[in-house]
């Protein structure tokens, strides 16, 4: 999700996106290829508001690939 895509959100989900974002960005350690893409699925899907449980079938799907 680029800068952008952040800007054109409207305030509320803007300001939920970042403090997620941030979380991500001061996680302690290096983290492996499927914990970022597990990431970016949950920061973009639940940027949309998607409905929770169809993020985890989603996260479940990139994990089985």
């Amino acid at each position: 999700m680029t800068d952008s895509d952040i800007r054109a959100l409207t305030p509320g989900p803007r300001k939920a996106l970042m403090a997620k974002r941030d979380a991500y960005q001061q996680a302690s350690g290096a983290m492996t290829i499927d914990e970022v893409a597990d990431h970016h699925v949950d920061l973009v899907l639940g940027s949309l508001h998607t409905d929770p449980e169809l993020i985890a079938s989603a996260l479940a799907a990139v994990r089985a690939t």
